[in-house]
């Protein structure tokens, strides 16, 4: 897997001792990188030994290493200190794992979390390949046990998420369990953008993708770019972007977002990405306290080759929980 890091000024682990508590900033990849920076279990346990009383831990990174995640879960879950946990931006794959270590796990709006199964690159014969298939299996074992005992889900229904690469909101979030409550605080997610590359991710949403051309598309008398449309097709062409809702007041946001309601159906987005894109709208309606009467999935016409495609997923998820 390529770097999830474009900042390079992005580094480690802050450390903020305060009288009694501890407040850890994981803003940075999960794991050690080449040069031996990015956030490990190593610099997370060397802080709680050389501190005291509660944990504050505040989170904006794409992932990283599972192995590293799961490390650190383990260690704040076992240190038998109250543990709060704040998402300022992105918790996605591994950074999602730590932020299950929290009692109480608050998400800002805007900010979003994901899950999916564990990766990794593999070289070598038939065996070795076959090895780290099973490992990867047995990785995503574990990552899904934490996220359904912190959740309250069944382990099917979380491995059902992962193997879709789930992208949440803050509210899907609170209402899937992963989150116990939102923050005022707004996230920043263009400059989640600017600092982590996630087009290493499928699902990742198109907001999230470096816009590199600076490109804008003006609505209501605002330039807006790429993340300030529920849809993007293709960051770098403007007529992909599809119902604008954030704006620079609370009033037209609003006022966008209900047109957006209204016009759903009606506007080219493809039939495979309107369930995805429906969701996110509903979410952010939610979020700005905008009530919607059936927040249902509108039905998708995918293609049969789609169709059978999700039915070999099904049977794979089926016969890895059998």
């Amino acid at each position: 897997m390529k770097s999830l890091r474009r900042n390079s000024s992005i580094t480690g682990l802050k450390i903020v001792n305060q009288a009694e508590s501890l407040v850890l900033e994981v803003y940075d990849v999960i794991g050690a990188g080449y040069w031996g920076d990015g956030i490990t279990a190593q610099s997370v346990s060397d802080a709680l030994k050389n501190s005291q009383g509660a944990v504050s831990l505040r989170i904006n990174s794409p992932g990283g290493d599972a192995f590293e995640g799961v490390a650190i879960y383990n260690l704040l879950r076992q240190s038998g200190r109250q543990v709060n946990v704040r998402v300022d931006g992105l918790a996605a794959s591994a950074a999602a794992t730590v932020a299950m270590a929290g009692d109480k796990r608050e998400m800002g709006k805007g900010t979003m979390l994901m899950i999916h199964p564990a990766m990794v690159i593999a070289a070598g014969d038939a065996e070795d390949l076959r090895s780290a298939a099973d490992m990867l299996d047995s990785v995503t074992a574990s990552m899904a046990e934490i996220y359904a005992s912190r959740s309250g889900n069944e382990s099917k229904k979380v491995i059902d998420w992962m193997n879709a690469e789930t992208w949440m909101t803050p509210q899907e979030c609170i209402d899937n369990g992963f989150a116990t409550g939102m923050t005022e605080d707004q996230a920043d997610m263009k400059a989640v953008a600017a600092a982590f590359d996630l087009s290493v991710f499928k699902n990742a949403p198109g907001s999230l993708i470096l816009n590199r051309t600076g490109t804008t598309k003006k609505v209501d008398g605002e330039n807006l770019t790429a993340d300030d449309f529920i849809y993007v097709g293709d960051p770098e062409k403007t007529d992909t972007w599809h119902l604008p809702w954030r704006f620079s007041t609370e009033e037209k946001t609003v006022s966008h977002l209900r047109d957006a309601l209204a016009r759903f159906s009606q506007v080219g987005i493809p039939p495979t990405k309107k369930a995805a894109a429906y969701e996110k709208l509903v979410g952010l309606c939610k979020e700005h306290g905008i009530e919607v009467s059936s927040p249902d999935k509108p039905a998708t016409a995918e293609s049969a080759s789609d169709f059978m495609m999700d039915i070999r997923r099904k049977r794979i998820a089926l016969a890895r929980n059998a």
